[in-house]
């Protein structure tokens, strides 16, 4: 799943991207509305036009000197960690641009050139088919509405708690039919696979497969099971072919992801073991 920040305040980019990457999602940044506008347009279908500003967004989160006592200025509280070896290994940001239009942005309400009330007026002018959360200082309730009634899908108010956000992320996700399995994103709507940000093209089968598996995640499913669902009650041919498309289907995502558990069956999972 692919995930645009939209802020101008460069600690807070960066401890998004790492905590958003350290989840498995693909992320981008920019550091205004109009920044994010022509990203979205750049990376929007074919057919529509590829910018209507000039063009300026960042792939990373742009160097500053560090301040004295960063935490103090960051809108949240990053979460309590017992010891230096339990914090979570940094992360490089991406060095190539995901080709599709992001799945959601993350958008700062104060910002400079563009502000977030602006910018989701926009996008949702322009239909482009992604959610918006929105992030504020800004802690009235006419605040909230005006938010919504932007057309934002979801508010946060800072400070926040970052594993709160991760939480509205995902639920975000599912509302909108995205299964999620590390860097393997399925859209139940657009019908998208993507790992890392790109596309994977899969046969009809294949993405049934990998949807059923997406549903039933760390769940040992049987090739009777797998049968059942994906080919149906009145398949006729060998159970065998759950593993010849198997085989297919994790050269096309990855062989990390679907596990073996001999005698049993298979399962999904994005741990390592």
């Amino acid at each position: 799943m692919h995930i645009l920040i939209a802020e101008d305040h460069p600690d807070l980019q960066k401890i998004l991207t790492l905590y958003l990457q350290k989840e498995g999602y693909q992320v981008s940044v920019v550091s205004n509305g109009q920044e994010a506008i022509n990203y979205l347009l750049e990376h929007s279908s074919p057919g529509k036009p590829k910018s209507l500003k000039k063009p300026g967004y960042q792939k990373t989160a742009p160097e500053k000197p560090a301040c004295q006592n960063p935490e103090s200025q960051l809108p949240f509280a990053p979460p309590t960690i017992a010891s230096s070896s339990t914090a979570p290994p940094p992360i490089a940001p991406p060095t190539t641009n995901p080709p599709t239009i992001p799945d959601l942005l993350i958008l700062d309400w104060m910002m400079p050139v563009q502000d977030g009330i602006q910018t989701c007026r926009e996008i949702r002018a322009l239909n482009l088919p992604i959610k918006i959360l929105m992030l504020t200082a800004k802690g009235e309730t006419e605040h909230e509405i005006l938010g919504l009634t932007s057309g934002a899908d979801d508010y946060v108010r800072k400070p926040f708690d970052i594993k709160v956000l991760l939480l509205r992320i995902k639920k975000l996700c599912r509302l909108e039919g995205i299964l999620c399995c590390g860097d393997i994103s399925l859209n139940q709507e657009t019908f998208e696979v993507r790992k890392g940000g790109n596309p994977v093209v899969l046969t009809r089968t294949e993405y049934e497969l990998l949807r059923y598996f997406l549903n039933n995640q760390r769940i040992i499913l049987t090739r009777e099971q797998l049968l059942n669902h994906v080919w149906g009650m009145d398949f006729e041919g060998d159970s065998r072919t759950v593993d010849t498309h198997i085989r297919r289907l994790r050269r096309k995502i990855g062989e990390e992801y679907i596990k073996t558990r001999i005698g049993i069956g298979y399962v999904i999972s994005d741990r390592k073991d």
